[in-house]
């Protein structure tokens, strides 16, 4: 993984800024001007100024006549301790007392200053002073007659010893206004040091605004025109060619592919250059956010392995990086980014184009056309109905699966993990494998994984490896079996299960025996009966039913004898207006399959038999007799 932190070893520098960096130093090193110079490294925020800063450093602490000296001006809270601390950091690089500078025939020192210096003078950058205290310090120390007496020393000691000092001062844009103002302030005060050089990193156009507000009417331009007057050698850092920003990002993702043991064939790789080049690179553009974007990526693909479209995750990782308003977007809207139809209505059309355009209304053309393309390939469904001037993408990707696009693996893109009404790939491919061996242990493995909320999923799964013609004869058969007996499925799940389970049993060689082991197995007579149905399920009539086979014609038999147990139990004992429905169900099957007379003969033999019956148990028993006439 990488780091964010800035890069010291040259010999780490994939993005080729060494060589710049060591130029810079030889020229500061090969000066023989004794005045000050200040050079601005000037780059945007990510680019890498703090390497840079690094390498020249690097380069000039070889130097025998540098003395470098490195000046954070993070950790101070006002301008009075940032100056002290300035100048108390060259007096020790120098070996200067800095009370020596203060004017001792003061009154006011005499009185209430030299009390309190000897403890203090040597802490400033650890103890907080009282305002008196540090203000009178610094009055009196940056006082003309001090400031040039102080001068003229550290001239004389750089002098005398033949050594340049050098002052790096880095992260000035990430300060606020007030402290970006205080820094040059400082700068300006003590740019003409003899023998000194500043080598100051910062964005110029954070900067420039920072000072535009304190010496200008909020005008760029003129805080820019004040730069040019304290940055005497401005250096922009050399670009970065796309091609190596992209050849590093492709390395480090290939390799953790590799690492990870996910498989990148050439056909995906094509497409993800493809689609990265058209959405993605014009945002990953700085050596912070090549950095961001493969720690993003290991940490996510690590998550996800196995469990969604590992292209799709590399783009929506990107979109969540380069355009996180598309991407809460998005995530906040999954029924209107799944449009998963041929056609769309008017209203629902506007309202996706409208979110969409609410996304993307603060970007530039250039990047909203980029994220646009991004959201045609990963929704190619929104493309197809020309939403939003979507670029048209084909849908045809025949390797890729798990899609962001697939209402089953969306919301896995958004959480990093399987939610409690999802079932893991991996989960359910051991138990696919696990149906071509043992029918027991595939029970005991469906037993654990099915649950209440998650049944559906399983379902939807299920029927996903039907249709895709993946499942052997085997499997059809014991997942057939084992799922007709879970009570989750049948229970919360009725219809759907019979349904899928009928589409099984069609996948088997053998399909009537399958047929007549479940029916003759099964204890919920209501599955038996959709099992009919969804086996003849452009319908059946009494008439083609005596035609059928005599295979078939033994799983009716069984099917009715069930029934018949089934409403022996039922009506005299438990009847209840909440079951009619589904007794009117099992009663048109036995009809179908059987002599409406038998079926007439046994409700009347119950109500003969049964002298306890309710009302509610007789009126129904009757209509149902009738309507047999």
């Amino acid at each position: 993984m990488y780091t964010d932190a800035p890069i010291i070893d040259k010999t780490q520098d994939e993005f080729k800024r060494f060589p710049f960096c060591q130029r810079v130093a030889q020229v500061i090193a090969s000066r023989e001007d004794s005045d000050s110079l200040v050079v601005g490294i000037y780059g945007a925020w990510g680019e890498g100024k703090t390497t840079a800063i690094n390498f020249i450093e690097q380069e000039l602490t070889e130097k025998e006549n540098i003395i470098c000296v490195k000046f954070n001006p993070w950790q101070f809270s006002n301008e009075d301790q940032l100056l002290m601390s300035f100048f108390e950091t060259i007096s020790n690089a120098l070996g200067i007392n800095l009370k020596d500078f203060i004017d001792k025939s003061s009154d006011f020192v005499n009185r209430y200053v030299q009390p309190v210096i000897s403890p203090l003078i040597n802490i400033f950058d650890k103890t907080k002073i009282s305002g008196i205290v540090t203000q009178s310090l610094i009055k009196i120390i940056f006082s003309p007659s001090t400031l040039e007496k102080y001068k003229k020393k550290v001239k004389k000691i750089l002098h005398e010893k033949q050594k340049k000092l050098v002052i790096f001062i880095d992260d000035i844009d990430r300060l606020d206004k007030s402290e970006i103002q205080a820094i040059f302030k400082l700068v300006k005060l003590s740019a003409d040091f003899s023998y000194t050089t500043y080598v100051l990193a910062f964005d110029p156009d954070m900067v420039a605004s920072a000072l535009s507000e304190k010496y200008s009417s909020n005008s760029l331009e003129t805080g820019r025109e004040f730069l040019e007057k304290i940055i005497q050698v401005p250096l922009n850092l050399p670009k970065i060619k796309t091609s190596i920003m992209r050849k590093i990002l492709i390395n480090c993702l290939i390799n953790y592919l590799e690492h990870l043991d996910i498989e990148f064939t050439d056909e995906k790789y094509i497409l993800f250059l493809t689609q990265y080049i058209n959405g993605l690179e014009i945002k990953i553009n700085t050596p912070r956010m090549v950095k961001r974007y493969i720690n993003t990526l290991t940490f996510s693909l690590s998550l996800l392995k196995d469990e969604v479209e590992v292209i799709d995750l590399i783009f929506v990782e990107g979109i969540k990086l380069c355009y996180p308003k598309v991407y809460q977007s998005i995530k906040n809207n999954p029924d209107l980014y799944l449009f998963n139809k041929f056609t769309i209505k008017d209203d629902l059309k506007e309202k996706v184009e409208s979110i969409i355009q609410e996304a993307t209304i603060n970007l530039d053309i250039t990047s909203k056309e980029a994220v646009l393309r991004l959201i045609s390939f990963l929704f190619p469904r929104l493309s197809m109905q020309k939403i939003a001037n979507l670029p048209y993408q084909s849908t045809d990707y025949g390797s890729l699966e798990k899609r962001v696009s697939e209402t089953l693996y969306f919301d896995r893109y958004f959480s990093y993990a399987i939610l409690n009404d999802d079932i893991a790939d991996k989960d359910f491919k051991d138990l696919l494998d696990l149906a071509n061996d043992s029918i027991n242990d595939l029970d005991i493995k469906l037993l654990g994984l099915i649950t209440r909320d998650n049944a559906f999923t399983f379902l939807r799964k299920l029927d996903n490896k039907i249709k895709k013609n993946i499942l052997n004869n085997i499997q059809c058969k014991n997942l057939a079996l084992i799922v007709s007996s879970n009570p989750i499925l049948i229970t919360d799940h009725l219809e759907t299960t019979s349904h899928r389970v009928m589409l099984l049993i069609n996948k088997t060689q053998d399909s009537f025996s399958v047929l007549k082991e479940i029916i003759y197995q099964s204890k919920s007579i209501m599955f038996c009966v959709y099992l009919i149905y969804f086996k003849h399920k452009d319908g059946i009539t009494k008439e083609e039913i005596k035609t059928h086979s005599p295979q078939e014609q033994e799983i009716y038999k069984i099917l009715c004898d069930k029934i018949k147990l089934y409403l022996i139990h039922i009506l005299p004992n438990n009847f209840s207006e909440n079951l009619e429905s589904d007794l009117e169900t099992i009663l048109n099957m036995w009809t179908l399959c059987d002599d409406e007379t038998k079926v007439i003969d046994f409700l009347n033999n119950i109500i003969s038999q049964n002298t306890n019956l309710s009302n509610e148990c007789n009126k129904f028993i009757n209509d149902n007799i009738n309507k047999l006439k």
